[in-house]
């Protein structure tokens, strides 16, 4: 798929993909999702760490941006996060 190519071409862990595409998949029209780690993991059949290492490779590169989402009393919840390539998404 054309919208793959940059990160199939770019050195990224096949994980990282895996992850990436799953993320997309889920991803409104502005490019955002909330998955919990444990339902990626879950259904991306890979156990936490991975895909926590996957997700900072993602946004190490550039693909991916993180940002913790908190309760009203300041207790965290599963983050949010932002596709940030390839823009033709939306």
């Amino acid at each position: 798929m054309k919208e793959f190519e940059m990160i199939y071409r770019d050195d990224v862990s096949p994980t990282a993909v895996m992850l990436y595409m799953y993320l997309f998949e889920r991803s409104g029209s502005k490019g955002y999702c909330w998955p919990s780690i444990n339902t990626i993991a879950h259904e991306i059949k890979r156990c936490r760490t991975t895909v926590k290492k996957a997700l900072r490779e993602l946004e190490r590169k550039g693909y991916l941006e993180t940002e913790q989402q908190r309760r009203a009393n300041g207790s965290k919840t599963s983050s949010s996060y932002r596709i940030k390539a390839p823009q033709t998404h939306w």
